[in-house]
This record gives C-alpha cells, sequence and structure tokens, in this order.
C-alpha cells in the first residue's frame, strides 16, 4: 500500500492516457469531482464522485497491462427495473447479474464490479458518456433527485424478504462535502479543498495499533475535507483540516464536533504527519493543475508549496451548513478540550 494518495498512473488521465475521455468527463460535467485514492487498492485508484458517492473507481495495475473501470450495483437498489439496468451496463462490459447475486449477509447487496480495458484500444467519449449516462439515472435514483420519494429496496424485494422500515437517509452532509470541494478552489487569498474524507494509511496494523497510543486515542481522525490556504499573493501558508456539520445531531457523540477536534489537534502536533500531508498536497495541486481541473490552468502560476513548509501554520475549521448553521456565526472559536488544557482554537464558517 502507498502511503500517498496521489496515484503512480496520472499520465494516464493526461491527453493520450487511456483514462483521458473521463477527464473530460468531469472538466464538463460540473456535478462530478476526481479524486485521488493512491494508498487504495494495490495500485491506487482515481474515483470520480456524484453527492460524494462512486460513479467510477478507475484502477491500473503496477505494470501498467491492465486497467479497470470499476461500479457500484449497490447503487442500483432504488432502482425499479434494476435488471434491465444491469443488462445495459452489460453492453458497456460489465458482468450481467441478477437475484441469484445479491447476497444476503451484505445488507441484501450486490457489490462492486467491473469491466476490463483493453490498453491496445483507447476509451472513446462516446462510450464514457453513454456509461455515464446510465450511471446518472442510477444516481438520481438513488439520492431521489427528481424529487420523488424511492424508499424501496428492490434488491429486498426481489429476493422476497421485507424491507428495513427505516428511513432512507439523504445523504445530506456527503452532498455538501462534494459542493464544498467543488467551490473551494482558490489559489490566491483562500482555501484550496484538494481531498475529501481523509484516512491516514498505515503499512500494518501493528503500525496503526503504534500511532493510535502515541496519540493517546482509540480512533483514527477521520477529517471531512483537507486544504492549503494561500494569501493574496499566491503563497502557501497554512494547512488545514476542515470538518462540516450540517445536521444539529451531527453535534453529538463519537463523531461529534469535539471528539473531531481533539483527534485533528493530535494529528496538527505530529510535525512528520503535517508535513507529509502539505508534500502530498502540493503533489495533488499541481497533479489537478496538469489535468486542469479544479478550476486551474496550466497557464496559473502556482508555487511549490514545499518551499514554504518551514514557514507554514496549521488550522482547524468547522463549516456549517444547513439546519446546524442556525444561530451560528463565523469567526474564531476555543473550545474547551479535557485533553488540551488550553483548549482547541477553530475557526467557524458557513457555507
Amino acid at each position: 500500500m502507498e502511503m500517498t494518495r496521489r496515484i503512480p498512473f496520472l499520465k494516464e488521465f493526461e491527453q493520450g492516457g487511456c483514462f483521458d475521455a473521463f477527464t473530460t468527463l468531469v472538466r464538463t460535467h460540473d456535478e462530478l469531482e476526481l479524486l485521488f485514492r493512491g494508498n487504495s487498492g494495490s495500485n491506487g485508484e482515481a474515483i470520480i464522485y456524484f453527492c460524494n458517492n462512486v460513479v467510477f473507481k478507475l484502477a491500473m495495475s503496477k505494470d501498467g497491462k491492465k486497467g479497470k473501470i470499476i461500479i457500484n450495483y449497490n447503487h442500483l437498489r432504488y432502482t425499479e427495473r434494476w435488471q434491465e439496468t444491469i443488462k445495459e451496463y452489460a453492453e458497456y462490459g460489465f458482468p450481467l447479474k441478477d437475484v441469484e447475486n445479491i447476497k444476503p449477509k451484505e445488507n441484501y447487496g450486490i457489490g462492486y464490479v467491473y469491466a476490463d480495458v483493453d490498453l491496445n484500444k483507447k476509451i472513446d467519449q462516446k462510450y464514457v458518456e453513454g456509461l455515464y449516462g446510465i450511471s446518472r439515472r442510477v444516481m438520481e435514483d438513488y439520492f431521489c433527485l427528481d424529487k420523488s420519494e424511492k424508499r424501496i429496496d428492490r434488491f429486498r424485494e426481489s429476493f422476497g424478504v421485507p424491507q428495513t422500515g427505516r428511513a432512507k437517509p439523504n445523504y445530506l452532509e456527503k452532498v455538501n462535502q462534494q459542493a464544498f470541494f467543488a467551490a473551494t478552489s482558490k489559489t490566491r487569498n483562500g482555501l484550496f479543498v484538494y481531498d475529501l474524507e481523509y484516512k491516514e494509511p498505515f503499512a500494518d496494523s501493528k503500525k496503526k495499533s503504534e500511532a493510535m497510543r502515541a496519540k493517546n486515542r482509540e480512533n483514527m481522525n477521520k477529517p471531512d475535507c483537507l486544504a492549503i490556504r494561500f494569501d493574496e499573493h499566491g503563497c502557501p501558508v497554512s494547512f488545514a483540516f476542515v470538518e462540516m456539520k450540517s445536521k444539529k445531531e451531527a453535534e453529538e457523540g463519537k463523531s461529534g464536533t469535539g471528539e473531531h477536534l481533539d483527534g485533528m489537534m493530535d494529528d496538527l502536533l505530529d510535525k512528520e504527519f503535517v508535513r507529509l500531508r502539505i508534500k502530498e498536497a502540493n503533489q495533488i495541486i499541481h497533479d489537478y493543475q496538469s489535468l486542469e481541473l479544479k478550476g486551474i490552468k496550466k497557464s496559473d502560476s502556482i508555487p511549490n508549496i514545499e518551499d514554504y513548509i518551514d514557514d507554514m501554520k496549521t488550522e482547524i475549521i468547522i463549516v456549517y451548513t444547513n439546519e446546524s448553521a442556525k444561530g451560528r456565526k463565523a469567526g474564531q472559536y476555543i473550545a474547551e478540550s479535557r485533553k488540551y488544557k488550553d483548549g482547541i482554537s477553530y475557526s467557524v464558517e458557513l457555507f
């Protein structure tokens, strides 16, 4: 496993690469974002998100001889004629699945499937747009974007078992996370959010346990966003953790703001962790520039962020949206902490 989110096969997303049609897809569809997951799988993955849910995972073998397009058939569970939709996917190289492929022990899901990429044959734009057309319909069902209430789990229905009776989640916070990621792309006088839902990679469980003990905590810190702040001259001045809250109940419990503040502070006091993240941010932001994504052009002047690493500060930002933003005011605050006697300094933004 790689220790960085940067992918080793970025060239495949550049002009002439096997995945360049997917880069064009993201560039021309505002509802999509491409993020790098170099620490996933055997050689990393690039993921295209819709409402901060996976539409496509794109992977390449280490020897560069095999590529894969991966999708999640579980998104079909609210699509009424899901078997017919799978037949459409099959025309794009994905496997046929039916009721017998539903896994009762895995929440009555089917899971991820993939289509192999023929590296001797360029993936054309027509193929990618057609494939996304199917997936867009599926995601609209999954998120009820047509405003109709789709609550029947068709997988459970076709398997002949009762519905769960639970209300279907609206994924509001995930939707807001991607919207914030898309809107926060300033390389001058503001924040550039370069990653979502960060999870620190470890070489093995022993390394993870050692890190948790060293920081005196049981769970990993998983910030919603990572960002670099640039000043009015375009110089990087700080590395930031960003946590988003859209529902009032999100303030409480293990995923509440207080718990996250302690976790974020633990990591920000780890100088080596911060240095590695800044180096990673430098690579990823320039990778976005090479692909002309996130609103950056190749002609834009973006400095080598590593040149500023010794002078950069750290910060914690809590972003409140929707009902969670009611009664909130933007500004600087200090939170009480059982772990840090002087409290934890953070800023509040409304989105």
